[in-house]
């Protein structure tokens, strides 16, 4: 049991856990923000070797539909441009301080005898993966942020850890058509889990400048023990 000391120094941990993610956060947004800007200055600067983009060079000062704006630019002015700019952005800046991408939320659901007990999963049966639950909101507006919670199962004949391989994949899906994007978050990654089941959250934030109608398609897969990858996808709608 924790010690008043202890729980005092967890308490003071607190807003600084979240002071730091909150600098993440700002640091983040002015890095995406950039790489819109710079993406926008290169389209412009093509754009008018072209005759069509001297509008865009002309600009100098920054407007209250910035983000916006620079999205249009950004994508040509399409929606699939507006669906995918801030997750582009967003990817460079991953690949730039990758000590900023958010860390995995992955927690043990059912144990093991309560998994074999679900399932009737007998030793003889072999490593076993199933992939059982991927959950999230159909629709959401621009701006939010929405849950995916993700479950599978693992078992083996001695009740061993396996290593896990984790897949997470997002696709825009607008004009007709499917892109792939960047996740915002470990987009694949390799654990050591013991047999039971487990959980899985991902959080998936919506740029604001993302017009109705664009939908995105969220992919999770996991393989283990040699088996072949398990896959479930869900679409959500920005309404």
């Amino acid at each position: 049991m924790p010690t008043k000391r202890h729980a005092g120094l967890l308490l003071l941990a607190l807003p600084l856990a979240a002071g730091a993610q909150e600098s993440v956060n700002a640091q983040l947004d002015a890095c995406i923000r950039e790489q819109q800007r710079a993406a926008s200055v290169q389209g412009a600067a093509l754009g008018a070797l072209g005759k069509l983009g001297s509008a865009l060079l002309a600009r100098r000062q920054e407007s209250r539909e910035e983000r916006r704006q620079l999205a249009l630019s950004v994508g040509g002015g399409s929606t699939m441009g507006l669906a995918s700019a801030w997750f582009k952005a967003a990817g460079s800046c991953y690949e730039q301080h990758p000590d900023w991408i958010p860390a995995s939320q992955l927690q043990r659901g059912a144990d093991y005898a309560q998994a074999i007990a679900e399932t009737g999963y007998r030793p003889e049966m072999g490593p076993l993966l199933l992939l059982r639950e991927l959950r999230m909101p159909a629709q959401v507006r621009a701006g939010e942020s929405l849950e995916i919670r993700s479950a599978f199962l693992l078992l083996t004949p001695q009740g061993d850890e396996a290593e896990v391989q984790i897949e997470r994949r997002l696709f825009a899906i607008a004009d007709g058509k499917e892109q792939a994007l960047a996740f915002t978050g470990h987009a694949r990654e390799t654990r050591v889990l013991a047999p039971g089941e487990s959980l899985d959250l991902a959080r998936l934030p919506i740029p604001r400048e993302v017009p109705v109608g664009v939908a995105y398609r969220y992919e999770f897969s996991v393989s283990a023990a040699g088996l072949p990858a398990r896959s479930l996808s869900a679409t959500v709608r920005v309404e």
